[in-house]
C-alpha cells in the first residue's frame, strides 16, 4: 500500500484477475479450458492459488504459520523451521492433489472439487513463501531504505509505525530480515552490557546502589534500570519511541531487555549480593515484561493467576521468591528459567493472599523443622524445587490435589528422615492447591534458613 493509503497497481491488477476467474468459475462458464465439468473446477482452484499466493505476500499468512511452529518447535533455527514448515505443505498439498486425481477417475465432481482446492490453497501458501523468503517483501518495499542515511521523516515514522505494530500484535513474521536483524542486535548489546558490569566488581556494586535506591518506587526502580542501558542504545531503536504509544513502549522495552535483565537477576542472586526486596521488585519489572510479550511466550503463564495485587508483599514471600530463584542459579541440575520465576511469584502472591483471606496465617508453623539442620533444610529445598519445576510438565504431578498424597511420602527423593511428615504438619492443608502446598513449604524452610545462616 502506498503511504497515502491507495493500492498498489500490481494487487490491484491481480484482484481484478482472480475475480475475473472466480466469477467464471462461479458462474460454470469455462472460458479457458473448454472441458466440461471440470473446467470451471479447474479455472476456479487456479484462481484460488493466485489469491491465496497474493494475500500471503501481502499479510504472511506463512509467516504467521512459522511463526507458531517455531513456538512449539523452539529448538529449530530460522532455516530448519522455513524448511519444516516447505515439507509439511508440499506433503499436504501432494496427498490432496493425489486424491483429488482419485476422485476425477471415479468422476466424484464434489470430492474432487474439494481436493483440488485444499490443495491450490497450500500451493498458493507455499509460493506466498518463496516470494517472502527469496525477495524479503511483506508488501513495504521500502523498509530496507527507511532506516538508511537520507531517508525522509516520514519514511522513519511509517517504518517505526509498521515495527512497533508487528511487535504489539506478535506479527514477527511480517518484519524483514533488516528489521528483525536491528532487534536482535540491539538485544545482543544490552545482554553483552550487562555482561560487563558484572565482570566489573566496582560497576557492578554501583549499579546495585542504584537499584536498591529505588525499590521503594516502582517508576523510578524501571527508570534507573532503563538508563544502564543507554550507553548502547542504537539510534535507530530510540527513534521507534518517538510514536510509540504505552502499550507499544512496554513490548519494545521488553523486546529489548528482557534477557538482559534476566542476565542481572540471575546474577544478583548467583553472587548473593542483594536483599529480597531488591530481587523481589527485579523479579516484579521481569514479570511485567513477560506480561507484555506474553503472545511472543507461547503458555509461558499457563495454569497461573495473572491478577494484579493491591497488597503489599510480606518479607515471606519475598525470600519465597529469592530462595527459588537463588536454588535454580546454583544447582547446576536446574535450568535458569526467568519465566518460571515469575510465575512463581505470581502463584506466591495468590497463595498468600488467599492464606489471608482465610485468615490462616498463623497456621504456617516453621518450628516444626526447628531442629533440621542447614544441610537438611536444603535438601528439602532442593526437593521441593524439582516438583515445581516439573509441575506444569508434569501430568502425574498436576493431577494430585495436596501434598498429602501418599506418592509424597513413599518418593525416594527425599534424603532427609520422614521429610515430607514435618512439612505437612508445618503448613495448612484444607481449601489449598498442591502448587500452594509447595510454596507454603518454602516458606517455612526459608524461615528456617533465615535464622540459622
Amino acid at each position: 500500500m502506498l503511504p497515502n493509503g491507495q493500492v498498489l497497481p500490481q494487487y490491484l491488477l491481480g484482484a481484478i484477475v482472480i475475480f475475473s476467474l472466480l466469477l467464471t468459475s462461479l458462474l460454470k462458464q469455462d472460458l479457458l479450458l473448454r472441458i466440461a465439468v471440470y473446467g470451471p473446477l479447474l479455472t476456479g482452484a487456479f484462481a484460488m492459488v493466485l489469491m491465496v499466493a497474493i494475500v500471503d505476500t501481502r499479510h504472511g499468512l506463512s509467516g504467521a504459520i512459522e511463526s507458531r511452529l517455531k513456538s512449539r518447535f523452539f529448538r529449530l533455527s530460522e532455516r530448519n523451521s522455513n524448511l519444516f514448515l516447505f515439507s509439511i505443505l508440499i506433503m499436504l498439498s501432494y496427498n490432496f492433489f493425489w486424491i483429488a486425481r482419485l476422485q476425477l477417475e471415479n468422476n466424484n465432481v464434489h470430492w474432487f472439487a474439494v481436493s483440488m482446492f485444499l490443495s491450490c490453497i497450500l500451493i498458493g501458501l507455499m509460493i506466498g513463501r518463496l516470494s517472502l523468503s527469496f525477495f524479503d517483501s511483506s508488501g513495504f518495499k521500502g523498509a530496507k531504505r527507511m532506516f538508511e542515511d537520507g531517508a525522509s521523516m516520514e519514511e522513519v515514522l511509517e517504518e517505526s509505525h509498521h515495527i512497533l505494530s508487528c511487535l504489539a500484535n506478535n506479527a514477527h513474521h511480517k518484519l524483514t530480515s533488516v528489521q528483525k536483524q536491528l532487534i536482535h542486535e540491539q538485544k545482543n548489546r544490552c545482554y553483552e552490557h550487562i555482561q560487563g558490569i558484572v565482570n566489573e566488581p566496582e560497576k557492578f556494586e554501583e549499579t546495585l546502589s542504584s537499584l536498591q535506591g529505588n525499590v521503594t518506587n516502582p517508576s523510578g526502580f524501571y527508570a534507573i534500570l532503563v538508563s544502564i542501558f543507554n550507553p548502547v542504545m542504537e539510534v535507530k531503536i530510540s527513534r521507534l519511541s518517538v510514536q510509540a504509544s504505552h502499550h507499544e513502549q512496554k513490548v519494545l522495552d521488553a523486546t529489548v531487555y528482557l534477557d538482559a535483565t534476566s542476565l542481572l537477576l540471575h546474577s544478583i542472586v548467583d553472587k548473593n549480593e542483594s536483599n529480597d526486596v531488591l530481587i523481589w521488585s527485579l523479579v516484579d519489572l521481569l514479570s511485567n515484561m513477560v506480561d507484555a510479550v506474553s503472545s511472543q511466550l507461547i503458555d509461558s503463564s499457563e495454569g497461573t493467576s495473572m491478577i494484579r495485587s493491591a497488597r503489599l508483599s510480606s518479607d515471606g514471600e519475598q525470600s519465597i521468591v529469592r530462595l527459588f530463584a537463588q536454588t535454580l542459579a546454583h544447582q547446576t541440575t536446574l535450568s535458569w528459567d526467568p519465566i518460571l520465576i515469575t510465575v512463581v511469584k505470581k502463584r506466591v502472591v495468590q497463595a498468600f493472599a488467599q492464606l489471608e483471606a482465610n485468615e490462616e496465617f498463623n497456621l504456617l508453623n516453621h518450628e516444626k523443622l526447628s531442629a533440621a539442620s542447614p544441610e537438611e533444610l536444603h535438601s528439602m529445598l532442593l526437593t521441593l524445587v524439582n516438583f515445581i519445576c516439573t509441575y506444569d510438565t508434569n501430568g502425574e504431578l498436576m493431577s494430585m490435589t495436596s501434598f498429602a498424597n501418599p506418592f509424597f511420602s513413599n518418593t525416594t527423593q527425599w534424603n532427609v528422615t520422614d521429610a515430607h511428615g514435618l512439612l505437612s504438619q508445618a503448613i495448612p492443608m484444607k481449601r489449598y492447591t498442591l502448587i500452594q502446598h509447595f510454596l507454603f513449604c518454602l516458606w517455612v524452610i526459608a524461615k528456617n534458613l533465615d535464622s540459622k545462616e
